[in-house]
């Protein structure tokens, strides 16, 4: 069942509920679990709906015996970014030792990849934060999730390059999740090795929950960023692959970094199409909804496009 709604309904309503149940307000819609970190992680992502709830949260943080995942440290990061709370509950993270009896290996290796990455873009000038990060990667702690972080800031560290060596000669380290290879490659590949990998794995046929997409899909964005000439690579690839996942995926990545690229990279597809004797597959994948997320964008840059609008339409 999706709680989402109902928790959302409650962050925008929590000065009502603490005026009708007191400070019991948290244990109350707590029952199902013991303790209150459960209920915090999952409302997290609304603590800024409301002033008192953000100082709830912020309580909940401050408390030693807290320990939050991957949610609570993303909300914690946008409440308090680069604040020494953060600094610290991220590297409780990385350091922790987690029992796989008492936590989830997924959720720890999400956790460890949100925190790596959260340190990396805040406090990548704190010693200790970087010190956390190489530690964690270096012993492959959490499946080695802590790549993640390292190679989205320092895409030339000596730990990276080993990984990437050894995932080129065919011996990754032990348990790396799927997302740590897509951040590996866009640190240290060519740019001809970055696009295969970005086609590998949209159109990968059976996915699994340590995939991490969105993770994955951040590590080609950190290479466009770095070398805005890895654009005219995608681009290229979006134009000569017929297949609605790449094409799709380069739209929204492209529209990730800046509206107008993402556009212009449909408008290229659907012109491409206009010169095709074939149906226009890629602007009826857009309007069946096949692709839905970057739906909005193509469907916007299709009104802008006059003739494939009229050739749907016949």
């Amino acid at each position: 069942m999706d709680y989402a709604p109902v928790l959302e309904l409650a962050a925008d309503r929590w000065e009502e509920l603490e005026a009708a149940m007191g400070r019991s307000a948290v244990s109350r819609l707590n029952r199902r679990s013991d303790g209150t970190a459960r209920f915090w992680e999952a409302i997290a992502p609304y603590a800024g709906r409301s002033s008192r709830l953000r100082t709830r949260f912020l309580e909940c943080c401050a408390e030693d015996s807290t320990e939050f995942q991957a949610s609570g440290l993303t909300a914690l990061s946008r409440l308090r970014a680069g604040s020494s709370l953060l600094l610290d509950r991220c590297k409780r993270v990385l350091a922790r030792d987690f029992n796989e009896q008492v936590h989830c290996p997924l959720d720890a290796a999400q956790a460890t990849i949100v925190v790596s990455k959260l340190l990396a873009a805040q406090l990548d000038e704190d010693s200790s934060a970087v010190e956390a990060i190489v530690e964690a990667s270096d012993s492959l702690r959490s499946q080695g999730a802590a790549l993640v972080g390292l190679a989205s800031r320092w895409p030339d560290h000596g730990i990276v390059v080993r990984e990437y060596s050894g995932l080129l000669e065919g011996r990754p380290g032990p348990g790396l999740p799927v997302c740590v290879r897509p951040w590996l490659l866009s640190a240290q590949g060519t740019r001809e090795h970055v696009v295969r990998a970005f086609a590998q794995f949209v159109t990968r046929r059976a996915s699994s929950p340590w995939d991490f997409p969105k993770d994955a899909l951040g590590a080609f964005g950190a290479r466009l960023e770095r070398e805005p000439e890895f654009e005219e690579a995608l681009a290229e690839l979006a134009l000569e692959r017929d297949e609605p996942s790449i094409r799709a995926s380069a739209v929204r990545l492209l529209a990730s970094m800046s509206a107008t690229q993402g556009q212009d990279l449909a408008r290229e597809q659907l012109d491409a199409e206009d010169q095709r004797s074939r149906p226009p597959r890629f602007a009826r994948d857009i309007l069946s909804n096949r692709i839905r997320l970057a739906r909005d964008l193509m469907r916007e840059a299709l009104r802008a496009s006059g003739g494939q609008v009229g050739r749907i339409q016949e």
